[in-house]
């Protein structure tokens, strides 16, 4: 199984958010992901990681403006 974000809208039109993690979960932090993003070794590493184990990288609702700029 492999981690999967579903939006929807449920009866009355609310918005509906679904997250089936998988295990290992990391999560990582704006300063993780930061740090990560700076150095592509960390990046490979980290990416590598979680696809060879079918992980799932869960970052803040809070900071993902942060990392859309």
């Amino acid at each position: 199984m492999v981690g999967m974000l579903s939006l929807g809208i449920i009866a009355g039109g609310a918005p509906q958010v679904i997250l089936q993690p998988t295990s290992p979960m990391v999560y990582a932090d704006h300063w993780a992901i930061r740090a990560f993003a700076k150095d592509s070794r960390l990046t490979t590493r980290l990416a590598e990681a979680l696809h060879a184990r079918s992980g799932t990288l869960a970052v803040s609702w809070m900071n993902f403006g942060e990392y859309s700029t």
